[in-house]
């Protein structure tokens, strides 16, 4: 009988063994959250680390996101839409919906399409896109539902994204209109050819008349007197048409800037006096000189004088100021020109440099758009505003490289 039993002793220490030889293994099983066990601390913290990398990507979004609950009311929103919906959200945003952050763009379309999206849920998402009238800011929105939860019933959420789009609407405006005044440049041009010679035609028939006929010319004066501006219109006409197409060439040096302005402002001093409108000057003491072609920038001046005298009302001042500052690593010469008309009217400010655009009777519509391509051509900008104070009137601001 004693054999049997050394038998069954060392089945009955082995399971012993294993037992005080893995602890680990058993305090690892009882650490998994599964059958009501409590998760390890490593897990925990596991947990606390996604949240909060998911929280930094989510904030690092250049797009505006709000996630929002069945009832529309906000749960969570990055950094983006914080700063788009203002101050008003920080002290507690879970407690407003998109209605609470204001009446106007784009909280009022994101009320809308989120709201069809939870009353219509068997279309899953939204997409639109508005542009504000009263700021010219473009936005496109996109609305998706989703579901958060464990359970067996998860709760509905709506993710919603706001991204502006007024600098992209701007640029593909721009491009399209670049790339139609390219097309154009040479039915411009052509045109221009082929009209000026007969202009110079009837002015040479138009003198030659008024020498030999000299009764004649009298009696008929106030007929040649008009015929004879109409062809000086549309001699400065095709004159600018070519000066517009023509390939610019820059012939840089030194310009005095305060010397510039005062013998611009004599040019236009005629045009000034007709229209009863004062031409004064500002120019800062370390103003200096420009570096640029003395041609085409005094070409820029005087178109830019001209259309503030012809847009300013009778007594009116148009003033030009003059200073020097740096910007994007170099020394600039910024050149401003204000009236005291009535301004631009918002629809038109996008339009102020387009060639042929002008709501000047009589106007041509080309000497906004010739200071444009001068400046952008010396690598300045040049810019229309209003002034936006009680005064009134228009704002056109250049710059020029300094010397």
């Amino acid at each position: 009988m004693r054999e049997p039993l050394k038998k069954l002793m060392p089945e009955e220490q082995a399971p012993e063994r294993r037992t005080a030889a893995s602890p680990t293994i058993s305090s690892r099983e009882d650490a998994r959250p599964h059958g009501g066990r409590l998760p390890s601390i490593e897990t925990a913290e596991d947990d606390r680390q996604l949240a909060a990398e998911l929280s930094a990507v989510f904030d690092m979004l250049d797009a505006a996101l709000l996630l929002l609950d069945a009832e529309g009311r906000i749960v969570r929103l990055n950094s983006v839409a914080k700063e788009l919906a203002g101050p008003d959200v920080e002290a507690e945003p879970h407690a407003l919906t998109l209605g609470d952050l204001g009446g106007g763009q784009p909280w009022q379309l994101a009320g809308e399409i989120t709201d069809s999206l939870r009353n219509t849920p068997a279309e899953p998402n939204r997409k639109a896109q508005i542009t504000d009238q009263a700021t010219g800011r473009t936005w496109e929105l996109t609305a998706q539902l989703c579901a958060a939860g464990n359970g067996q019933t998860p709760q509905q959420r709506t993710l919603l994204a706001i991204r502006e789009l007024t600098e992209t609407v701007a640029r593909h405006d721009a491009l399209r209109r670049r790339e139609l005044i390219g097309a154009m440049e040479s039915l411009w041009l052509n045109v221009a050819h082929e009209v000026r010679n007969p202009l110079f035609s009837l002015s040479a028939i138009l003198d030659a008349f008024e020498a030999e006929a000299p009764a004649q010319a009298q009696e008929f004066a106030e007929y040649l007197t008009a015929l004879r501006r109409q062809v000086e219109r549309l001699s400065k006409l095709m004159q600018e048409i070519l000066v517009y197409g023509k390939p610019i060439s820059l012939e840089l040096s030194p310009i005095i800037v305060e010397a510039l302005i005062e013998q611009t402002s004599s040019d236009c001093a005629a045009l000034a006096k007709t229209a009863g409108v004062r031409v004064v000057s500002v120019v800062a003491p370390d103003c200096g000189a420009a570096f640029a072609d003395r041609l085409r920038l005094t070409q820029v001046l005087h178109n830019v004088i001209e259309n503030a005298i012809q847009h300013s009302q009778p007594g009116g001042i148009v003033t030009v100021r003059a200073s020097r500052e740096r910007r994007r690593r170099r020394a600039w010469i910024r050149l401003e020109v204000s009236d005291s008309g009535n301004g631009f009217a918002a629809a038109d400010l996008p339009r102020v440099f387009e060639p042929f655009f002008t709501r000047r009777k009589g106007g041509i519509g080309l000497g906004l758009a010739i200071a444009q391509r001068i400046v952008e051509q010396h690598g300045g900008q040049i810019d229309a505003r209003n002034k936006g104070n009680q005064s009134g009137g228009a704002l056109i601001t250049f710059e020029i490289p300094a010397h």
